[in-house]
């Protein structure tokens, strides 16, 4: 797949599940180019070719020869795996793409019970990710489409981890730009909330906070939702055991009343049908990494000063900032940026910054594309 913004990307996932929905209701490829934005039949395809479609996803009437087997029978993964969809036949895919970008608009899964089939078959198959997979924000396609590049982890100050890929794309002023994967994807949520339904729901959490060392089968809902809770903190955080007795204790709890709260606000949704309840969202320091490190980036690569950067993020100035004819809080937001860019370069974040300033170019004369 080229190197598109997380933007970019999810554009060219979202269009082809539109150009393929219109299709299927008899509209036809003029009528569709219109719909899409585009000038012209010719340029749909074009645009569609350049995001890594293959010709059968792009053109109405695609014939090719028949596409190799195993010895097995199976669909060669030749055909299908750059994007995203190895093992899966041509009709397979064309399913996942409606699930993905249109879920319950899709003419496939109007019926909510044909929804709810097609998502846990779906979550089966991707299972939940062990590498520490994220995204650059919500996105609406498949965990294994797109991405690659050279992606680093970086641990931010309050422990969270964060994915990021360098020389991600070039932006519209025509400079090579970092992608900040922040959020775990869907599926993995998904997966995460389903069982936490399933293992957390009736235990009594006023047993659970009173836990102590040393500890004793509590029995129950409540031994099943701690079990479950430890077997969390052991996949996504195991040096909790390294941890004073104590401080175990508070994590364990502390899970288990995230767990039990998953499980009641699905209960919740269920019961909104008749008279609805708000539902709580947890903030991430992730949401403003990615800030820092585009103001590093503005900086160092892209030549901005930090009143600039100040103005751009909309961020106070002191009263000495104006004496000094300075911005500090843009400063700072940019040395985090470097801190966080330099952690996942290993110490060569100036090495990154001359080699992306090396390869920058401006943009293109939009008449030359043509």
């Amino acid at each position: 797949m080229p190197d598109l913004s997380n933007e970019a990307r999810e554009d060219a996932f979202n269009k082809l599940f539109e150009l393929r929905r219109w299709r299927g209701s008899g509209e036809s490829d003029d009528q569709i180019a219109v719909r899409l934005g585009f000038a012209s039949t010719e340029e749909m395809y074009n645009s569609f070719k350049s995001w890594g479609w293959p010709d059968w996803a792009v053109y109405k009437e695609y014939s090719e020869p028949a596409a190799a087997t195993t010895s097995t029978g199976s669909v060669s993964e030749d055909r299908f795996s750059s994007f995203g969809c190895v093992r899966l036949t041509e009709s397979e895919w064309n399913e996942r793409i409606e699930l993905y970008a249109g879920g319950v608009h899709g003419t496939r899964y109007q019926y909510f019970p044909s929804l709810a089939l097609a998502w846990m078959e779906e979550l089966a198959r991707v299972g939940l990710s062990s590498d520490g997979r994220k995204t650059a924000g919500q996105v609406d396609y498949p965990p294994d489409y797109g991405g690659g590049g050279d992606v680093r982890p970086v641990r931010l100050d309050n422990g969270e981890t964060i994915n990021v890929r360098f020389a991600a794309y070039r932006n519209e002023q025509g400079h090579l730009q970092i992608e900040v994967q922040d959020t775990p994807p869907r599926t993995d949520r998904a997966i995460l909330a389903a069982l936490s339904v399933l293992e957390g729901e009736d235990a009594d959490m006023k047993i659970i906070r009173a836990l102590r060392a040393p500890y004793g089968m509590l029995g129950g809902a409540e031994e099943r939702l701690l079990s479950y809770a430890d077997a969390l903190l052991n996949h996504y955080r195991p040096e909790i055991w390294e941890l004073p007795g104590g401080e175990q204790t508070e994590l364990r709890v502390k899970a288990c009343e995230y767990v039990n709260e998953v499980a009641k606000n699905s209960r919740r949704l269920l019961q909104f049908l008749e008279f609805g309840r708000p539902r709580k969202q947890t903030s991430s320091a992730a949401k403003k990494a990615w800030e820092d490190i585009r103001a590093a980036e503005l900086h160092d690569i892209e030549g901005w000063s930090y009143l600039e950067i100040g103005e751009h993020f909309r961020l106070k100035r002191t009263k000495a900032d104006e004496i000094r004819r300075d911005h500090k809080a843009a400063r700072d937001k940019a040395e985090r940026g470097r801190k966080y860019a330099n952690q996942a370069l290993g110490g060569k974040w100036d090495e990154y910054v001359a080699t992306a300033c090396q390869a920058s170019r401006p943009p293109e004369d939009p008449q030359q594309s043509y």
